[in-house]
C-alpha cells in the first residue's frame, strides 16, 4: 500500500518566523497533491492543511 506523508507543513515553516517565500509557493502543490492521491494521507502538523480547508484522514 502506498500513502502519502506530508511532514511539518505548519504555518511557523510556511509563512511565519520561520518560513520562506518558497514554502508559501509550494503549498498550492501540496494542496493539488493531496487532493489528487488515492489513498491514505498522514500529516505530522495539520494547521497549514486545516487553513486549506483539507481533510487529512489517518486510517
Amino acid at each position: 500500500m502506498k500513502v502519502l506523508i506530508v511532514v511539518d507543513m505548519q504555518n511557523d515553516f510556511i509563512d511565519g518566523s520561520l518560513g520562506t517565500l518558497e514554502a508559501v509557493r509550494i503549498v498550492p502543490h501540496v494542496v493539488e497533491k493531496i487532493h489528487a492521491w488515492e489513498g491514505p494521507v498522514y500529516a505530522t502538523q495539520l494547521k497549514a492543511m486545516k487553513m486549506c480547508q483539507i481533510a487529512i484522514y489517518n486510517e
